[in-house]
């Protein structure tokens, strides 16, 4: 969500920001398809729908309350770039 934000509101960090999420991309898709396999019941998929709305809503705030900077940008592509915990991707993979 923050690098889409930092491709609509900061112009600057655009291409930096396609392409730290371009990085991403791969892990999403093995994701989403170990996501797919799972019997995840109704509670279960009602509480991660609302992890990622209050997620959206707290960066919808930020950038209404203009904290959304620069520098936040720059940062969240930095950790990409810098790179991803291999531990924690490889539970994706």
């Amino acid at each position: 969500m923050n690098l889409n934000a930092c491709e609509d509101f900061h112009p600057s960090t655009r291409a930096e920001a396609y392409k730290a999420e371009g990085t991403l991309y791969p892990y999403f898709a093995k994701l989403d398809a170990k996501v797919a396999k799972l019997n995840i019941d109704k509670d279960d998929k009602k509480a991660i729908q609302n992890t990622v709305s209050d997620r959206r809503n707290k960066l919808d705030k930020q950038i209404a309350d203009g904290e959304f900077t620069l520098e936040h940008c720059n940062a969240v592509i930095g950790i990409v770039n810098e790179g991803l915990d291999d531990t924690l991707l490889a539970t994706v993979k």
